[in-house]
């Protein structure tokens, strides 16, 4: 059943967010703090181009960085490749003259998938560099009050306690900029200032980051049948994942939580996901074995693989659908 969420009477909050002038005493004075750097494996290579080589110009780095570091997705030029050296500077690791500040990636090798040890050194950034961190603090809370105080004590083990899952639209334009915490009408929605279009875009790189350092889970919607009134563009769901065991007895879970014995699985992944924001397969592999260990009290229905194929392709998403014995799962069936 689709479920339409009202926000028209919603009280609407900006998000707290430093502006440029305020974020220059965590940058040395320098005036642009946001880095919008999307594959970690180039930045980890211009790095090393760095720390191997110095040269008396910028121009000189821009050559060998053409022509030693392997593009992503779209071929390097001067803007670039500058957008990757202030990020460097702003992570602190090379300093404005482009000496090495930070000795990092020691074992790594140009071109090299990236390693755990380099993982680690992004954790590090992602959880320390100041940008990064207001916008972790907004899953910790929107309150302005202590703010200073909540980004001191943010770090992985904190957020596995204190944090609680974002629901993000668009609101304007093609930028995430508006968020939930409750899916329920008229509840308070919180913006970015529309002024700040550069955070907006962070927004994005935060995700990208989160993602592949495996810390957060991504999810649309669309496939619970969740939407905004008024509103064509969909909500996503972010959450910094629970990666402690699951000691849930699923049975009783389900009889405590739903009136029907015919559940659907997405929904039943997605209340989970949402009271104890374990990752989304874990979720799944967990109800898989529940039934194993409990076949006298469910039973499962497959759902047409063709469909959830054709599905996922179209929307790139997460699964939420369980797979036992090469089928996709639906529902759940209480006997």
């Amino acid at each position: 059943m689709i479920k339409y969420i009202d926000l028209s009477k919603s009280k609407k909050y900006e998000l707290p967010a430093l502006l440029d002038s305020e974020a220059q005493i965590y940058t040395d004075g320098k005036g642009w703090s946001f880095s919008n750097i999307y594959f970690l494996r180039e930045l980890r290579d211009v790095y090393l181009i760095v720390k191997h080589k110095q040269f008396n110009n910028s121009k000189e780095y821009y050559d060998l960085i053409k022509k030693n570091v392997r593009y992503e997705n779209k071929e390097w030029d001067d803007r670039r490749i500058l957008e990757q050296l202030n990020a460097l500077i702003n992570f602190g690791l090379i300093n404005r003259d482009y000496n090495v500040k930070k000795l990092v990636f020691q074992n790594a090798e140009l071109g090299a998938p990236l390693s755990i040890e380099d993982l680690i050194v992004f954790k590090d950034i992602f959880f320390n560099y100041f940008r990064f961190k207001e916008i972790i603090s907004w899953f910790i809370g929107s309150s302005t009050q202590n703010r200073e105080k909540r980004l001191e004590v943010i770090c992985e083990n904190y957020l596995k306690e204190n944090s609680k899952p974002l629901f993000v639209f668009q609101s304007k334009g093609r930028f995430s900029d508006s968020f939930i915490y409750e899916l329920k009408d008229n509840t308070d929605v919180y913006h970015i200032n529309e002024q700040m279009r550069h955070l907006m875009r962070f927004w994005d790189v935060f995700v990208k980051w989160g993602s592949e350092l495996n810390l957060i889970e991504k999810f649309n919607l669309k496939k619970l049948d969740i939407s905004l009134i008024n509103n064509d563009k969909s909500i996503t769901c972010v959450y910094f994942k629970n990666e402690s065991d699951i000691t849930l007895d699923l049975f009783s879970y389900i009889k405590a939580n739903f009136k029907s014995k015919h559940i659907y699985i997405p929904m039943l992944i997605f209340k989970i996901a949402m009271e104890y924001r374990f990752p989304i397969d874990k979720i799944k592999n967990y109800i898989i074995w529940q039934y194993l260990v409990n076949k006298e009290l469910m039973s499962l229905e497959r759902t047409s693989e063709i469909f959830i194929k054709r599905e996922v392709i179209k929307e790139k998403e997460i699964i939420l659908f369980p797979k036992y014995k090469d089928s996709f799962i639906s529902h759940i069936f209480l006997r």
